[in-house]
């Protein structure tokens, strides 16, 4: 089994995000087109937003500038990309240097931090619809 060297690593992690790059781009182009994206099943089924919905829209509103609409659209993802920017450098860094990516304790902290900054966010913003529920 032969290792395989920084450079082909390298090379392999920017034909990846470039392909990733340019499967968003066609999925923006279609959202601004068509005027719709992927249907978000959780809030279909339950009527709640899920801690992912308005994700696309924050994305298109970063891209065109919008600051304002990008942060209401979903807050909680909008003050953490720059840590996952952060982290998929890192992360990047890592798996050209040694072949895969390594997290010190403190990284998995804070991803543990973020999951359960996720839960509480994907229940805190339903709270006007939870409220309002009433059973039949």
């Amino acid at each position: 089994m032969q290792i395989e060297s920084g450079k082909k690593r390298f090379i392999r992690l920017i034909a990846g995000y470039s392909a990733a790059c340019a499967v968003g781009i066609a999925y923006v182009i279609f959202y601004k087109t068509a005027g719709y994206g992927i249907p978000c099943i959780f809030h279909f089924i339950t009527g709640l937003n899920c801690i992912s919905c308005g994700v696309t829209r924050m994305l298109v509103y970063l891209l065109q500038g919008d600051i304002y609409d990008a942060y209401y659209t979903n807050r909680l993802l909008f003050i953490t990309l720059p840590l996952f920017v952060f982290y998929i450098i890192k992360g990047s860094i890592q798996y050209v240097k040694n072949g895969k990516p390594s997290y010190s304790r403190t990284d998995k902290t804070v991803f543990i931090g973020f999951i359960v900054a996720a839960a509480i966010f994907g229940i805190v913003r339903n709270f006007d619809i939870l409220l309002n529920w009433q059973i039949a």
